[in-house]
């Protein structure tokens, strides 16, 4: 049986309250590499993100697509808007939602 060393986790954490084009093209340049990187598990903490713009949708999307089949991508601490803006967009159909970096870190363990 192959060995199969286990995911690195990277954590990105989004500072901004808006989620809009620039910060989000700022988002796609830095996970973009770690997304195409084999066997990662990207995070990204939207905790202080309270806007969330149609762009922003589409470069998360772009990076759900990007994803290696050893890579996977979750979005965490999404507010109640955000969480309405994923769950409209079809966005939580293509990118993993979890409440809590833990439990994004669990569910990719498991």
């Amino acid at each position: 049986m192959e060995n199969v060393s286990p995911a690195r986790t990277q954590i990105v954490k989004v500072e901004d309250r808006e989620l809009n084009a620039a910060v989000a093209l700022k988002l796609l340049s830095r996970c973009e590499p770690l997304v195409t990187a084999p066997n990662t598990v990207v995070i990204v903490d939207l905790g202080n993100v309270r806007f969330i713009d149609s762009l922003a949708v589409s470069c998360l999307v772009r990076l759900a697509k990007k994803l290696t089949d050893s890579s996977r991508l979750f979005l965490v601490g999404l507010s109640r808007y955000a969480r309405t803006v994923a769950n409209v967009t079809h966005l939580d159909e293509v990118v993993e939602i979890c409440e809590t970096t833990e439990q994004a870190v669990s569910r990719a363990a498991a």
